[in-house]
């Protein structure tokens, strides 16, 4: 009998001729005697298949695969078999085999049946599954962005984030792009740039993060919300981290927009816009932020603030009492006070809050207070106490009191600002009969201090800009008589029993603004520098350029919209002028603010490096504009002691009149206008006057000298002249 082998041969030469039934009945020969002959069951199955007897031919060639499986022509004949008969979801296995064994050998449709059976297990929650055969189809068909795209899913959920972001990579280089795609690989990268945060790697991060977003971007709705604000506060905190502040605003404030209720989004917003020096901005987010925690009070005085340095003290001065109603603190509700300051409230609503103030806060304590003892004066010296919190204003006034005071009286100086580094300081110890440190005495424990030193007079000059508050000292009533000095406003206090003023700050008539007696001196401020100062310059820079330069060098808190609106006005008018505005508070948002209203004459300086270059720089311009409602006090004396006139716009209260009261004391009465159109036009007529502008420069300071405003001498005079009057009639008034 003839070999097997021979046998198959003879077989498949009938197959081949188309002789079905020689074919078959060797075949079925071969089996008989050797029914292992895997050749023999597969060639049968293949002759059945093809003469259409497709039930016949399935076990004939599953005993094939199933005795030779690493045979890829019997596993693929099988596959086309199983899809004949439409049971397409059988024949994956196959192709897995036939993939695994001889990729080259593949169908063209087997990849397809990979890839669908891979999708579907990673539908339905095999990730594993499904990678090996995404696997499988993707290297049968590398330019398959579907494929790749599912592969990278698949590795992705096991956690192959590598492996993933290749494959969506692959995808998108094959032209396949979808939202989820996107947002997979976006996820990828967020999560390594995450990585890199934690590590301290800010750089990395943010180009991780900028390259999801762009992927991302616009696609919000399709991938997200919650995706996409996520990546944009990581983002934010990188920028934040590397100090890139307006960029990491922006990225708080698309997470803000992606979900505007999320408290860290416009947490993070806020303080990236403050950072920024954005600070309207900034406290829009608070504010917004406030309405998901109407309780937080911190909120309620981050918004306060933030809107005082945007030059909105109305609303600052809103948010502060909000806070005071929440938190019942005084000092809040004392920075509302000050904050009304700065807007164009009538007297008599300042004063009112004023008396609220000292009625809620302080009252109570002087009721509870034992009564001061007033000692006898006769035969001794009268024992002055002097709070000092090293304010630059009220240094100007507090210290040549100390150092000129005669011997009539004791001086016991305060020292309530903590930075001990201040070399003030020194000069108020060595001056002072005694000097105590004693910021970090609470407002009892000090009351109690100045009842031990037995002092007579107490005198404070911070009012309600004390950071510690201590009107609620003086409410204690430590000191048989009690001056405010100098003065902001009425401070409202019983306990309070007189202000110095001069008749320019309050005038004749006034007095009903004050809950306290009034006692007008010949100035109600001092000013000598408390440093050698340059020498003002020989000339006006008019006389040499022919164009006349205004400034201002007051905090820009202090600038209303009025100001502006007179400044441009006045620039209109001259367009050859120019305006330096120069502060130590200026921001960015600031300069546009500024350009928007004043145009390209204007010219905006931070701050200077020492107060030598601050006085220097007043010798560049000509004439000084005062802002209003809220005017210069400081920053206009010094420029009249460098020789620079200043214009001013007197109002009705205190801290709008004390320009007028300065410029009085050197005889420039017509400088202080009273209203808007005259403050136009005597800064236009005086810049047209560059005679008058020469002499000023050459005589102002020489004019100061010799009023009680420079006389350090004169001025303490005048002040001891005030002290023993109250003093006559509070002891008159105790016998």
């Amino acid at each position: 009998m003839a070999s097997v082998s021979d046998a198959l041969l003879a077989a498949l030469d009938h197959q081949e001729q188309g002789r079905v039934v020689e074919a078959e009945t060797l075949h079925r020969r071969i089996l008989d005697a050797a029914p292992a002959t895997v050749d023999a069951w597969h060639l049968l199955g293949l002759l059945l298949a093809q003469s259409g007897r497709l039930a016949e031919a399935e076990p004939l060639l599953r005993r094939a695969v199933a005795l030779a499986p690493n045979r890829p022509d019997c596993a693929g004949n099988l596959a086309k078999l199983l899809m004949a008969l439409g049971r397409r979801g059988e024949v994956v296995w196959l192709c897995q085999a036939v993939a695994l064994i001889a990729p080259d050998r593949l169908e063209p449709w087997m990849p397809e049946i990979l890839g669908q059976a891979g999708q579907r297990r990673l539908e339905g929650g095999d990730p594993r599954a499904a990678c090996r055969l995404l696997s499988l189809a993707a290297a049968a068909m590398p330019g398959s962005g579907v494929v790749q795209a599912h592969l990278g899913g698949a590795f992705q959920r096991l956690g192959q984030n590598d492996a993933a972001e290749e494959c969506y990579r692959a995808a998108l280089g094959c032209g396949f792009d979808t939202p989820d795609l996107r947002a997979n690989l976006a996820d990828i990268l967020f999560a390594r740039g995450r990585s890199w945060q934690c590590g301290g790697g800010h750089a990395e991060a943010l180009a991780l993060f900028g390259e999801a977003w762009r992927l991302i971007a616009g696609q919000a709705q399709a991938i997200g919300a919650d995706r996409a604000r996520d990546l944009c506060l990581f983002m934010g905190v990188s920028r934040h981290a590397v100090s890139a502040y307006e960029n990491a605003a922006r990225a708080f404030a698309n997470a803000v927009m992606l979900d505007p209720a999320h408290p860290a989004a416009l947490d993070s917003a806020a303080r990236a816009w403050l950072d920024c020096r954005e600070r309207e901005r900034g406290a829009r987010a608070l504010m917004w932020r406030w309405t998901l925690d109407p309780t937080n009070v911190d909120l309620c005085l981050g918004a306060a603030r933030a809107l005082e340095r945007a030059r909105e003290p109305g609303e600052a001065a809103e948010w502060y009492a909000r806070a005071a109603r929440l938190s019942g603190d005084p000092g809040h509700e004392a920075s509302a006070i000050l904050s009304l300051n700065l807007t164009n409230a009538p007297a008599a609503v300042v004063t009112a809050a004023a008396r609220r103030w000292a009625d809620r806060h302080a009252e109570p304590l002087t009721r509870a207070a034992p009564p001061p003892a007033v000692r006898s004066s006769a035969g001794r010296p009268l024992r002055v106490g002097y709070l000092c919190e090293n304010f630059l204003t009220h240094d100007f006034t507090c210290l040549p009191l100390v150092e000129h005071h005669s011997a009539d009286f004791t001086i016991v100086v305060y020292s309530l600002g903590r930075d001990d580094d201040n070399e003030l300081l020194a000069r108020y110890a060595a001056a002072a009969g005694l000097f105590r440190r004693a910021h970090g005495l609470d407002n009892a424990a000090l009351a109690d201090v100045i009842r031990a030193d037995a002092i007579d007079i107490l005198v404070d000059g911070a009012g309600f800009s004390s950071h510690s508050a201590r009107l609620l000292t003086m409410a204690r009533r430590p000191a048989p008589l009690q001056i405010h000095f100098p003065v902001m406003t009425t401070t409202g206090l019983s306990a309070m029993d007189a202000v110095l003023v001069d008749g320019t700050t309050v005038p004749v008539g006034r007095d009903v603004d004050f809950s306290e007696q009034v006692m007008r001196l010949p100035i109600g401020y001092h000013y000598s520098p408390l440093a050698p100062t340059p020498d003002a310059a020989r000339e006006p820079p008019v006389a040499k350029t022919g164009c006349v330069t205004f400034g201002s060098f007051n905090a820009l808190s202090k600038l209303s919209a009025a100001t502006l609106e007179a400044w441009a006005l006045i620039l209109r008018r001259l367009p050859t002028a120019r305006l330096v505005v120069k502060s130590i508070d200026v921001t960015v948002s600031d300069q546009r603010a500024l350009s928007r209203a004043l145009g390209p004459q204007l010219e905006v300086r931070g701050p200077t490096a020492s107060v030598d270059e601050h006085m220097a720089s007043f010798n560049g311009i000509d004439i000084h504009l005062d802002s209003f409602p809220y005017g210069g006090v400081t920053t206009t004396a010094q420029a009249l002691w460098m020789g620079v006139p200043v214009v001013t716009l007197a109002g009705d209260r205190v801290l709008d009149r004390y320009g007028a009261s300065l410029l009085r004391a050197v005889l420039l009465e017509d400088l202080a206008t009273r209203s808007l159109v005259d403050y136009v036009e005597t800064a236009v007529a005086l810049a047209g006057d560059v005679e008058r502008l020469r002499a000023l420069r050459g005589g102002l300071r020489a004019r100061m000298r010799a009023s009680p405003l420079s006389d350090p001498v004169r001025f303490t005079k005048d002040v001891e002249g005030a002290y023993h009057a109250l003093w006559r009639r509070m002891s008159g008034a105790a016998g």
